[in-house]
């Protein structure tokens, strides 16, 4: 694989910097919550900056009460409202980008990120117009779309594995695992989404019917469990399992704050309730005395 050296050009005054060397000044990463998940922004901060030190600069997107010079904070409650006032207060911060990460923040890599790889896709969607690569996380083994056409990112798509999600593929349209976007197809796909009323992010990652732009899926690249931590409000099993005994990821300051509050939620402590409980049911009906039949 080629790597493509990041350019040089100078950050405007009042910019965000990266946590490592500059990349291009026209992309930006902006790491999403809202105010229930905000205790893992500083986890998922330390993650980025332990296995994507080369990230583009950062900014965090909230409608809770985090502050500092890389927060973009509304208070709306509204994931696409929220969205869209971020990208225009960062048509202020940074008038000189053109493109997006958008990343959740139970998402934050828990290994080493292939910086290369990602440098790559960059200066594809640079060179060739592309609009929108979403990249698989590490335990997606089935890669989704269809192959590449000819010609598509001007042939770079295939050498970097990549495949086109057909228009009527709503599963992953606009999936939000973790996606690098054209900053005015983005804006544009954010107007649409509210004049359609759909708000939230699982309304956000479904397609717009007509919409035929191209969009890329990854092949298996982004180092995180598969839905993240986080899932339907609170922490992930899967986050259990990993800490106690898969151990495909390093220990890291996200993955022992999602495993602490796993605790702390009382997940355990319900399932051993239930177990025995069961079991004690079970034990009952064997010990239980015979009817005796006169």
């Amino acid at each position: 694989m080629t790597l493509h050296p990041a350019p040089t050009h100078a950050v405007p005054e009042g910019s965000c910097l990266p946590a490592g060397d500059l990349r291009a000044a026209d992309t930006v990463l902006l790491l999403l919550t809202y105010s229930r998940n905000e205790p893992y922004v500083d986890p998922a901060r330390e993650n980025l900056a332990r296995f994507w030190p080369d990230h583009p600069p950062l900014y965090v997107v909230t409608d809770g009460d985090l502050c500092g010079a890389d927060v973009l904070r509304h208070p709306v409650t509204d994931f696409t409202a929220l969205l869209s006032r971020a990208l225009d207060d960062l048509r202020v911060r940074q008038p000189a980008c053109r493109f997006v990460y958008l990343l959740l923040e139970d998402l934050a890599p828990l290994g080493p990120v292939d910086d290369g790889y990602m440098l790559d896709v960059e200066a594809a969607m640079r060179k060739h117009g592309g609009k929108y690569v979403y990249f698989l996380w590490q335990s997606e083994r089935k890669l989704r779309g269809v192959p590449v056409a000819q010609g598509d990112l001007g042939g770079a798509a295939a050498g970097l594995g990549l495949r086109r999600l057909e228009p009527g593929h709503d599963e992953a349209r606009n999936s939000l695992v973790v996606c690098l976007w054209d900053l005015n197809h983005l804006r544009d796909v954010v107007s649409r989404k509210l004049a359609l009323g759909q708000t939230s992010p699982w309304q956000f990652e479904f397609g717009i019917e007509g919409d035929q732009t191209p969009h890329f899926v990854s092949r298996s690249v982004w180092p995180t469990l598969k839905h993240g931590v986080l899932k339907q409000g609170a922490v992930s099993k899967d986050v259990a399992k990993e800490v106690l005994y898969r151990r495909r990821f390093p220990p890291s300051p996200l993955l022992t704050a999602a495993y602490t509050q796993f605790f702390n939620e009382g997940h355990a402590t319900e399932r051993l309730r239930r177990r025995l409980f069961r079991l004690s049911i079970r034990l009952r009906q064997v010990f239980a005395p015979k009817a005796v039949i006169r």
